[in-house]
């Protein structure tokens, strides 16, 4: 796919001093554990399984019970399947149809190898400042790419002081970043392009230039629910009408639950339907 690329003023080509890392922006799940009891023992006898976690006291943090008040059951039971502990996803993940596609775009102030071991170069001597995110998403649809509109990092951070607004005012120190946020709507199947720009003002001592550059990244966006159907004729009706039946079958190919708030059917004038089941 084309895209317009953003003029650069860079007269020679040379290593940017910013870079870009794009992080989706998933939800985490909870770690399941199997408590096993030890092989050759007496079932009556084995020793309790191992807590869930040790910040759960089994009795939900009270010291201090009396004979008419039982103390209360455990706030994490050890049989219990899933623990407080958080996995993260290990992947970029799949993306389904009515989610909302988040990530972070990440431009990050590098500190060259030579500079981080002490030695003066010449990038050492440079600033960053005016560090501008531009970020657009090409949909199977669109032939035209759709700006996005970015949020600012909802935490304030030493990098957010330091890089300004974000909007391209202040100064961008090394070994610093600058982050936003991008939400979009997955309404389509198909492959999305993700676009992302990003110019910042390089100055020296003596003159200073605008660089930009830009990346694109490409994920398919798989429907989350598939609708197979299965026709049949019936037997007339009292008035000899003809009949059909249709059999509905909804599938949820997502990872997570769907809620149906109304299933229907649409048909051609003078056609009507009903109903048969509500399974």
């Amino acid at each position: 796919m084309s895209h317009q690329r953003y003029p650069s003023h860079d007269a020679v080509k040379e290593p940017h001093l910013v870079s870009l890392k794009v992080l989706r922006l998933s939800r985490p799940s909870l770690v399941a554990q199997y408590p096993l009891q030890p092989p050759f023992s007496d079932p009556s006898s084995h020793p309790p399984p191992i807590p869930a976690s040790l910040a759960y006291s089994p009795s939900n943090g009270a010291t201090e019970t009396t004979a008419s008040a039982p103390p209360p059951p455990p706030t994490n039971p050890p049989p219990f399947l899933l623990t407080p502990i958080l996995n993260l996803p290990p992947a970029f993940g799949s993306a389904y149809v009515g989610e909302t596609f988040s990530c972070t775009l990440c431009a990050n102030h590098d500190i060259p190898p030579s500079a981080a071991e002490g030695a003066l170069t010449a990038n050492t001597n440079k600033t960053i400042r005016d560090v501008r995110i531009e970020a657009e998403m090409k949909t199977p649809s669109s032939p035209t790419p759709t700006k996005l509109v970015l949020l600012p990092n909802p935490t304030t951070t030493t990098t957010e002081t330091a890089a300004g607004n974000g909007n391209g005012d202040g100064d961008l120190p090394p070994s610093t970043s600058l982050q936003r946020i991008l939400a979009f709507d997955l309404k389509e199947e198909g492959a999305h392009v993700l676009g992302v720009t990003v110019s910042y003002y390089e100055a020296s001592a003596l003159s200073g230039r605008t660089r930009t550059f830009r990346k694109l990244y490409q994920f398919v966006c798989k429907p989350s629910l598939i609708v197979r159907t299965k026709p049949g004729a019936l037997a007339p009706g009292p008035s000899g009408q003809r009949r059909w039946v249709l059999e509905a079958q909804l599938e949820n190919c997502g990872e997570e639950g769907v809620v149906l708030e109304q299933v229907g059917l649409e048909v051609e004038r003078g056609l009507v339907w009903r109903a048969g089941t509500q399974d």
